[in-house]
C-alpha cells in the first residue's frame, strides 16, 4: 500500500463500524407497527412502504454511479452519512404518517447506495496486490459494527433495560460518528476518468518546444492553439468541459467492454447481480416473515441476536480472507452452484416453517453464505481488472442487482401485481435461488466440456 495506508484504513474501518452499528435496526418493523409511532399494518409496510426503498436505491445508485468519480468518493460517503442521520432523526421525532415513512425509506436508500463508494474507495488508493487485505478490512469492520449493534439491541430489549424508542438514539448517535470519521477520509487527487493523473510534464514540455520550433521554421505560429483557457468565454469553457467529459466517456466505455469481455469477471458479475438482488430482498422482508411467525407461535423474537450471529460469522470469515487460497478460477461455478442451491432450500424451509428459531437459523445460513462469497468475489473481480478500474464495474453490478430486485418486488409484492402473502413471497425467493443454482450448473458443465475438448488429443485413423 501507499504511504499512510494504515491511517486511511483506520478511518475507513471507523466509517464501516459506525455505518452498521444500528442497535434498533433489526426491530424496525416492530417499531413501525407500534401504535405510539407509525401504527402501520403489515400489508402497508410490505406493499407500500418497503418497496420505496428499492426504487429509491435504484435512482440514487444510478446518480452516484455517474458522479462518484467526478466528486472523488468522499462527498458521496459523507452524503450517505448525512442521509442516515436524517433517516434516524425522522424515525425518532416524526414517524407518524405514511409520508414520513416514505421519506424515511428514501433517505435510507440514499445511505445504502453510498455503500458502493465506501467499499471501492480503498481500491482507488492501494496497489492491486493488497486488494484481498483491503476487502477483508472493509467488510470485517462493517460486520463488527453489525455484530455489536445487534447484540446490544437484543440485550437491551430482552432484559427490558431500554425501550425500542430509546434504543433508536444509539442508532442516531452512530450516524454522527459515521459522518465524523468520513470527514477525516483522505482526499483522492486523481481519479480514473474525470480527474486522470497528469503524465510527466517534462516530456510534454519537450514535445511542445519541438512543435513550436518546427512551426517557427515554417513561418507559422502556435499561439492560437496554445492560448490559455479564458474563463470569461462561455465557448472556451464549454469546449473544455466537452473535451474532459468526452474523454472520460470514451475511456469508461472502453473499460466496460474490456471488463465484461473477461469470462471470469462476466460470470462473477452475473452471480453478483442475481444473487445480490435476492440477498437484499430477503434482508428487507425477513422481519415481516418473522413477525408473522411470532404472532402465530408467540415465541420471543431474537432479531438482534440473529443479526449478531450472522455478522460474527461473516466477520471471522472476512478476517480469514487474506490467508485462504481457493482456486476460484477453476472451481468458481461449482462452488456457486452448491451455495445457491443451499440458499434456495434454506429459503424454502424458512417460508414454510412454523418455528421462529428455525426461520432465524435459515436466515443466518442464507445471508452468511452470501456475504462470504461476496467478499471473496469482490477481491476476485478487483484482482482480475487493471489497477483502479473495479469501482465502476462494482457499481454496474450493484445497479443490475437492484433492477432485478425491483422486478421481483413488482411481480410478487406490490398491490398492483400478484400481491403474494409473505410466506409465498419467500417461497418464490427460494425457487429463484434454486434457478440461479441451475444456471451456474450449466456454466460449470459448459466449462468442463470446453476443458475436456482442449485437453483431449485428437485420434488419428
Amino acid at each position: 500500500m501507499e504511504v499512510g495506508w494504515k491511517r486511511t484504513a483506520f478511518v475507513m474501518c471507523g466509517v464501516g463500524l459506525f455505518k452498521e452499528f444500528l442497535p434498533s435496526a433489526p426491530f424496525f418493523i416492530e417499531y413501525a407497527m407500534d401504535s405510539d409511532h407509525g401504527s402501520f399494518t403489515k400489508d402497508e409496510i410490505t406493499r407500500e412502504i418497503l418497496p420505496v426503498t428499492i426504487y429509491g436505491h435504484f435512482v440514487s445508485l444510478l446518480i452516484f454511479l455517474l458522479i462518484t468519480d467526478l466528486l472523488r468518493y468522499r462527498p458521496i460517503i459523507i452524503l450517505g452519512g448525512l442521509s442516515a442521520m436524517l433517516c434516524w432523526t425522522i424515525t425518532i421525532y416524526s414517524y407518524h404518517t405514511k409520508k414520513d415513512a416514505i421519506i424515511r425509506q428514501i433517505l435510507y436508500s440514499i445511505e445504502h447506495s453510498s455503500e458502493v463508494a465506501y467499499i471501492t474507495f480503498m481500491y482507488e488508493i492501494v496497489n492491486r496486490t493488497l486488494y484481498r487485505e483491503v476487502t477483508s478490512l472493509i467488510h470485517g469492520s462493517m460486520h463488527a459494527g453489525k455484530f455489536i449493534g445487534g447484540a446490544l439491541g437484543q440485550i437491551l430489549l430482552s432484559y427490558k433495560i431500554l425501550s425500542l424508542e430509546n434504543i433508536n438514539y444509539f442508532s442516531l448517535g452512530s450516524t454522527f460518528s459515521l459522518v465524523t470519521f468520513a470527514m477525516f477520509m483522505p482526499g483522492i487527487k486523481w481519479t480514473l476518468y474525470c480527474h486522470p493523473r497528469v503524465e510527466d510534464s517534462s516530456t510534454d514540455l519537450e514535445k511542445a518546444d519541438s512543435e513550436d520550433w518546427k512551426a517557427q521554421e515554417d513561418g507559422q505560429s502556435t499561439n492560437s492553439s496554445q492560448d490559455p483557457l479564458d474563463p470569461s468565454s462561455p465557448t472556451q469553457v464549454w469546449g473544455a468541459i466537452k473535451h474532459r467529459f468526452g474523454g472520460a466517456y470514451s475511456e469508461l466505455k472502453k473499460d466496460i467492454v474490456s471488463a465484461y469481455s473477461n469470462d471470469h469477471v462476466r460470470r462473477w458479475s452475473v452471480w453478483w447481480a442475481m444473487s445480490r438482488a435476492i440477498y437484499w430482498q430477503i434482508a428487507l422482508y425477513t422481519e415481516s416473515l418473522w413477525k408473522e411467525i411470532e404472532e402465530e407461535t408467540h415465541q420471543h423474537p431474537l432479531n438482534g441476536a440473529v443479526d449478531a450471529a450472522h455478522a460474527l460469522i461473516s466477520m471471522l470469515l472476512a478476517a480469514s480472507l487474506p490467508f485462504i487460497k481457493i482456486p476460484w478460477e477453476m472451481w468458481a461455478e461449482r462452488y456457486l452452484t452448491v451455495i445457491a442451491l443451499v440458499q434456495g432450500f434454506m429459503t424454502l424451509w424458512m417460508s414454510q416453517t412454523k418455528d421462529l428459531y428455525i426461520a432465524n437459523i435459515c436466515y443466518v445460513i442464507v445471508q452468511t453464505t452470501f456475504e462470504v462469497v461476496f467478499i471473496f468475489g469482490a477481491s476476485e473481480i478487483a484482482g482480475s481488472l487493471p489497477d483502479h478500474k473495479a469501482s465502476f464495474i462494482f457499481g454496474i453490478n450493484a445497479l443490475m442487482g437492484i433492477l432485478i430486485q425491483a422486478l421481483i418486488t413488482n411481480v410478487v409484492t406490490t398491490s398492483y401485481s400478484f400481491a403474494l402473502d409473505i410466506r409465498s413471497q419467500f417461497f418464490v425467493y427460494g425457487c429463484y435461488s434454486i434457478g440461479l443454482s441451475l444456471l451456474f450448473l450449466t456454466f460449470a458443465l459448459r466449462k468442463r466440456h470446453k476443458t475436456w475438448k482442449v485437453n483431449t488429443p485428437l485420434t488419428r485413423f
